[in-house]
């Protein structure tokens, strides 16, 4: 299974971000284009946590445990301009020698802000190799980005020596580059955001598993042994890119049913627009009751079919089935009250996302544990549950990878 965090061939990555002509020159990331990044460990100086000279803000002592100096550490960051230090390591019968190996270096705005006393690691041949970054430059962008350029040098100093003093660690999200999202996040943070991402990437597995019907090429139900297909439910999918990813799976979405030329007006009064606006004020405004007509479109794809499907409308009087709850009254009283349903309460406990979706309570890991051990089957009220809460935990990754 392979969620948005999957893909580690940075190469074509990068190359998708600065391959765009329109915008090159306010793209900071154009002129490095025909360069090749490097991935780098790299050892950031955390100024508050560090005792440094108050008159030069250089470090008083130099390192090892007892060092006044502190660090971030970003792993996987891409440095450009680094090409030129394998052409200097030169490997003979002694191993890998270095004569004093100096250059520049370059990182692309919004990663991290390069202070003099640095340092950055290579791995080349199987070995480690630190370089002390020595003076800082920066310029500043049409954008109002700044790119930063930094001097390095080869150093003695051991990767132990800097490695004791992390007190910080990060990861550095090549996909969010050129985004509005930050890519440089707190390790913590990003396990959180791998098990949420996890999570989201199994539910559309199951959504899938359980509900796309390959007889009509579509997401079907079953109510009381009737047949049910809800385009309301497939324009959620669609507008909020509910169920694509990077999986094994791949299903196309699509209306198969005309829509009617109101139906924009009519899907903003359905409890689907309530999780995209997020409107908790407004809650009971929104339709959760839907009617079946049934489908006798001779284009659709359900017309030559032996079962009968009725099509769900959520405002028309006239109808050929009675009500077909989606989203019950008990949770619209969760989520005004902000009470989460008890494991105990039978398996209502799934819906614990979306109310704290919309409370915007943090979601944590006994949450997500809760709905790993959910028992998923086919069940109407299951049809609509899963892509809202694919949706809600999905509206979590965003918050959590947002620049501050």
């Amino acid at each position: 299974m392979a969620g948005r965090f999957s893909n580690t061939t940075y190469k074509d990555t990068v190359t998708s971000i600065v391959g765009s002509a329109k915008e090159m020159i306010n793209n900071p990331y154009y002129i490095w284009a025909n360069k090749t990044p490097t991935e780098v460990d790299y050892y950031n100086i955390n100024i508050k946590a560090s005792t440094l000279d108050e008159g030069s803000s250089l470090e008083y002592a130099t390192y090892g445990p007892n060092s006044p100096l502190k660090f971030n550490r970003v792993k996987g960051l891409m440095v450009y301009g680094l090409e030129q230090i394998q052409i200097s390591l030169t490997h003979d019968d002694f191993g890998l020698q270095g004569d004093m190996i100096t250059g520049d270096g370059f990182v692309l705005p919004n990663t991290v802000v390069p202070v003099s006393g640095d340092y950055f690691a290579i791995t080349y041949i199987n070995e480690r190799h630190i370089f002390h970054v020595v003076d800082v430059s920066f310029d500043t962008l049409d954008t109002g980005a700044n790119m930063y350029k930094f001097t390095y040098e080869l150093s003695s100093v051991t990767i132990d020596d800097i490695e004791c003093n992390v007190i910080e660690d990060y990861t550095f999200i090549i996909q969010n580059m050129g985004t509005d999202f930050n890519p440089v996040i707190r390790d913590s943070i990003f396990d959180h955001i791998k098990k949420i991402d996890k999570l989201a990437e199994t539910l559309k597995e199951y959504f899938i598993s359980l509900y796309y019907n390959e007889r009509v090429q579509t997401f079907t139900f079953q109510f009381l042994q009737h047949n049910f297909y809800d385009p309301y439910m497939i324009q959620f999918l669609m507008d909020n890119d509910v169920i694509n990813y990077n999986g094994a799976s791949y299903v196309y979405i699509g209306h198969q049913t005309p829509i009617k030329h109101d139906f924009p007006l009519l899907y903003r009064e359905t409890f689907f627009r309530a999780l995209e606006k997020k409107d908790k004020e407004h809650l009971r405004s929104y339709e959760t009751q839907a009617m079946g007509t049934q489908i006798k479109h001779r284009m659709s794809t359900f017309y030559n079919r032996p079962e009968v499907f009725f099509e769900l409308t959520y405002q028309s009087p006239v109808k050929d089935w009675g009500v077909v709850p989606t989203f019950f009254n008990e949770l619209l009283d969760h989520i005004e009250s902000g009470e989460l349903f008890e494991e105990s309460e039978g398996n209502f406990y799934i819906y614990n996302i979306i109310i704290k979706y919309f409370n915007d309570k943090p979601i944590n890991s006994i949450d997500l544990d809760l709905v790993e051990r959910f028992n998923f089957k086919r069940h109407h009220m299951l049809f609509y549950a899963i892509p809202a809460v694919i949706f809600c935990l999905n509206c979590k990754l965003n918050d959590l990878m947002e620049k501050e």
